[in-house]
């Protein structure tokens, strides 16, 4: 029922149907509850998940402690599962912060950074090197390192997230476009250029980010002003439901505005709104924000700075871009060549070895001897008695 209502958008009932289940659950001691208590923590992650999309941020944070408490009392046997609780906790701290950081909001992003460093922990634990779930964590430390003013470290740990993301996604079948959690790490880089002003910076970063989750490839060429390609291809994706596609568009237009850019700020600000309504109704929060964005930028007053300079810094984000993709879209052609070897030198289903002249047999020694006896001239006794010639 709960993940029905989920499905379905109907958030306060897939909430109660959750708290019927931990009720339930909690009428128990956890010592009799043998394998129930996960069903106890899967119904704090999911009421804590969706009260987040609620905005109700302290009920959220409290059953995420919750969910915390009862994975890390069981850690050894669901590190992934503890991760995953470690980071809607985290994300949960930082989301209380916003959008001012005073005393109180201090601490709750450093008990978010210390929490997303525990989740990056255990990920670590039990995963390879460039695995794309240690995206999350990664972009969580670096909204914690962001939001306390270290933008050195949070633009390291962004752009370590992108390659995550990129070098175990979609490129892996060749495909030159960054997945969609490579674009979230992206569009985190141009909020660290936001921070330090850089705005026509973030917009060239937010320029790829749309035309990435849009299905639309750009190039530095395809966006040279504010009505490019990119800017029209976007047209076909404006009804579009998905939610990074919607936080992209507002991304992009609040840049805008902080560049001047008043007509690409109206464009991309109504896209996001459209998006938003499909996908959240217009009562949620987060379209009245989206809403209000749109009134302030209808407000603007024409730039007199020189569009041209601004839209060649705004290429430099661009590039900025283009390096990190050229980067790794190098990496993982190195990672096909290097798998596609492995893949050519290995025999399945039988043991690899050299036989006694140097060559790559394959299967029981004496077949290997035999079928290179007759090319390579080996001593006669070498053949299978069965070949002998006496």
């Amino acid at each position: 029922m709960a993940r029905d209502s989920f499905s379905q958008k109907r958030y306060e009932d897939s909430i109660k149907a959750n708290e019927i289940v931990i009720q339930l659950c909690e009428t128990y001691s956890l010592h009799e509850l043998d394998e129930s208590w996960v069903k106890l923590a899967a119904a704090c992650v999911n009421a804590a998940f969706t009260h987040k999309i609620l905005t109700n941020f302290d009920e959220s944070e409290r059953l995420a402690k919750k969910a915390v408490q009862l994975f890390e009392r069981r850690f050894s046997k669901h590190k992934e599962k503890t991760a995953q609780a470690y980071e809607l906790l985290a994300e949960v701290m930082l989301l209380k912060s916003e959008p001012d950081l005073n005393l109180e909001a201090a601490a709750s992003v450093a008990a978010a950074a210390s929490v997303a460093g525990r989740a990056l922990e255990i990920k670590r634990s039990y995963l390879p090197a460039h695995h794309t779930a240690l995206t999350t964590p990664l972009n969580l430390c670096g909204r914690a390192a962001e939001k306390a003013g270290d933008l050195d470290r949070a633009l390291k740990c962004y752009t370590d997230a992108f390659e995550n993301a990129f070098l175990m996604g979609d490129s892996n079948s060749g495909n030159d476009r960054p997945p969609p959690p490579a674009c979230a790490a992206l569009a985190n880089c141009a909020s660290v250029f936001q921070e330090q002003g850089q705005h026509e910076r973030a917009v060239g970063i937010y320029r790829r980010v749309v035309g990435y989750l849009s299905g639309t490839t750009t190039t530095s060429s395809s966006t040279s002003s504010s009505t490019s390609s990119s800017d029209n291809d976007s047209d076909r994706d404006s009804n579009d439901s998905s939610l990074p596609l919607a936080q992209a568009h507002a991304d992009l237009g609040v840049a805008a505005m902080l560049s001047g850019m008043k007509p690409l700020a109206l464009q991309h600000l109504q896209h996001s709104l459209a998006a938003h309504c499909n996908a959240l109704g217009m009562e949620h929060p987060a379209t009245h924000n989206v809403l209000n964005l749109l009134a302030q930028a209808n407000q603007m007053p024409e730039s007199k700075t020189d569009p041209d300079q601004k839209e060649y810094e705004a290429e430099k984000g661009e590039e900025f871009v283009d390096t990190l993709v050229e980067r790794c879209l190098k990496a993982n052609l190195e990672r096909r060549v290097r798998l596609k070897e492995e893949r050519i030198g290995a025999v399945g289903g039988e043991i690899r070895y050299f036989d006694h002249i140097g060559h790559v047999g394959h299967g029981p020694r004496g077949d290997s001897v035999r079928y290179r006896a007759e090319k390579y001239f080996l001593p006669e006794e070498a053949l299978d008695p069965k070949t002998r010639t006496d």
